[in-house]
């Protein structure tokens, strides 16, 4: 009897960018929120590495449908993303047609309590598939 095994690859179609800040979680959502006119809100799921939960904050634009979320990185048991360890914050907008991706990094830095924006290619981080929450 032969086993069929299932591979399946999602689509990382998603802007995502990392935070370095010394902020609380609730302090950088506020102030991206009114930096990038936005509504994010903390969600009632939570990302998690299989030892510890992550808060994460979500918006979602009904005239572009564009989805930003913002999930914590960094925790006393460790990280959400481990090969992204300078990163406080990972930053994901999906179906972005609102910023380029130059502009949003430049409206990151303009912030003050910022320390540091950088683009993350998702795909080619190892454990990108605890960035899939649903929703």
């Amino acid at each position: 009897m032969t086993k069929h095994v299932l591979d399946y690859d999602f689509d990382y179609d998603f802007d995502l960018v990392g935070i370095s800040c010394h902020l609380r979680d609730y302090r950088l959502c506020w102030t991206l929120n009114q930096q990038l006119e936005l509504n994010m809100e903390r969600a009632a799921d939570a990302a998690n590495n299989g030892h510890a939960e992550f808060p994460v904050f979500r918006s979602y634009c009904e005239d572009t449908r564009t989805t930003v979320q913002l999930f914590v990185n960094r925790s006393d048991e460790g990280y959400l993303i481990p090969e992204q360890r300078q990163a406080d914050y990972l930053l994901m907008v999906q179906d972005n047609v609102r910023w380029e991706m130059d502009d949003l990094l430049d409206i990151l830095r303009s912030n003050p309590h910022v320390l540091m924006a950088f683009e993350i290619d998702a795909a080619s981080l190892k454990s990108r598939e605890l960035l899939l929450i649903n929703e």
